[in-house]
């Protein structure tokens, strides 16, 4: 009995690691498609509420600074 599974006893654990790595990858595909359809519904409504409530703003002016520059050579 002790040498049938010693026999069986790899290709069960090979069974085991096959089926852990395919479930891992199936976890993984779902974590990612729900990720992107979750920053596709944010990203969606962002841009609505952007689009929707934009407020028109002035340009800004330009502000001349009057003084002197120095450069580093000057000192």
């Amino acid at each position: 009995m002790k040498s049938v599974f010693y026999k069986i006893a790899p290709f069960v654990a090979l069974g085991i690691t096959v089926f852990i790595f395919m479930a891992g990858l199936i976890i993984l595909a779902y974590i990612l498609i729900f990720g992107s359809l979750i920053g596709l519904i944010l990203f969606g409504i962002n841009w609505l509420r952007n689009k929707l409530s934009a407020k028109s703003q002035p340009p800004a002016r330009k502000v001349e600074k009057k003084g002197r520059t120095i450069d580093h050579n000057d000192i």
